[in-house]
């Protein structure tokens, strides 16, 4: 029987640990907690309902990407606004609700990966449909044993 490898060994390839990165870990916890704290406790008018559809975080956790959904064009655009200048705030309240030796930055941008794919599955919708092989409002043509009806 093998014995099994461990991460100090030189075949160690770090594969059967690591499910994913503590980055992705810490997004996760991140986009659950601004989310939380956007719903209860920023109190700008400009930000209503407000959707965090993803957070990217960079490998050393400096920077968070926070990707959002906020209704309709001059809506979104005042709540991205309204976030913006939030910002401070979420990340003072994040830093005391997550145990990080540094709280990192957020970026407040809007999602535009659903619209994305939205329209991709739109296209793929169209391509899959059955196509009629006779084509609309073409002229039946006569039958050439009538002859011409003159």
């Amino acid at each position: 029987m093998k014995r099994p490898l461990h991460s100090r060994s030189p075949e160690w390839t770090g594969v059967a640990t690591q499910s994913y990165k503590r980055a992705d870990r810490v997004a996760e916890r991140i986009q659950a907690e601004v989310s939380t704290i956007i719903s209860r406790e920023v109190q700008d008018p400009r930000i209503g309902l407000v959707t965090i559809m993803k957070v990217t975080l960079t490998d050393d956790l400096g920077l968070a990407r926070v990707f959002i959904r906020a209704g309709a064009g001059a809506e979104q655009k005042k709540a991205l606004a309204g976030l913006r200048k939030a910002a401070g705030f979420i990340r003072s309240t994040l830093a005391t609700r997550m145990a990080l030796r540094r709280v990192p930055s957020l970026v407040f941008l809007v999602d535009t990966q659903t619209d994305k794919t939205t329209h991709l599955l739109d296209l793929l919708d169209q391509i899959s449909r059955p196509i009629d092989k006779t084509p609309p409002d073409e002229p039946e043509q006569d039958d050439p044993e009538q002859g011409d009806p003159e």
